[in-house]
């Protein structure tokens, strides 16, 4: 009876053991299997600072996405050299919700700094390609003060120049972003002066 007694007792506990096992593997399939989703991130921002003599400029903007499971991707942007003095840091390494590709699904505006001494803040754009799951950078190279027209899908900039505004806008055909217009403006006539 002993014996029957250890032998019920040494299968109970190799299925004990042979469950934990599975309860392992599965899980761990789980994970394996897990594609990250745009609304799973969370995200957060750091930017570096580089002293020159006295004046502080800035140096790098990193993006910090963290998904549900804990995994973390990293965005780099260069931030534009910036004299403290003169302006406000509180907008360099901002990150912006905005659907620049008008598929529904937001994407990554960041902040890189101001361009000139009207302001012009000049930004970097990623954009959520909901196909590998992950954010890709795409070059704008005059991207200043966006506003993202939904109505009719496009994206203009606009970048202050001594007395003239220069206005591009831009459209999201084939994966990329297209110049469709480029006109300037007198600001003074525009503010009725």
């Amino acid at each position: 009876m002993k014996k029957l007694m250890v032998c019920a007792i040494c299968v109970m506990a190799m299925l004990a053991c042979q469950n934990t096992q599975q309860k392992k593997n599965d899980s761990k399939a789980d994970e394996d299997a897990y594609v990250p989703q745009r609304s799973d991130y969370s995200i957060k921002t750091e930017v570096t600072v580089m002293e020159d003599e006295g004046d502080i400029y800035y140096d790098d903007i990193f993006v910090y996405l963290t998904d549900a499971h804990n995994q973390t991707d990293t965005l780099v942007c260069e931030a534009l050299p910036l004299d403290t003095a003169y302006w406000s840091r509180s907008s360099i390494g901002e990150v912006m919700e905005e659907d620049y590709n008008f598929d529904g699904i937001p994407d990554l505006q960041i902040g890189l700094g101001p361009m000139n001494g009207y302001g012009n803040f000049q930004y970097d754009v990623f954009i959520w390609d909901d196909t590998n799951h992950r954010f890709v950078h795409y070059d704008i190279p005059e991207l200043y003060d966006p506003y993202v027209n939904t109505e009719d899908k496009q994206i203009i900039s606009s970048c202050r120049i001594d007395s003239e505004i220069e206005y591009i806008t831009y459209e999201w055909r084939d994966n990329e972003f297209v110049e469709v217009n480029r006109e300037m403006e007198n600001y003074d006539d525009m503010m009725g002066e």
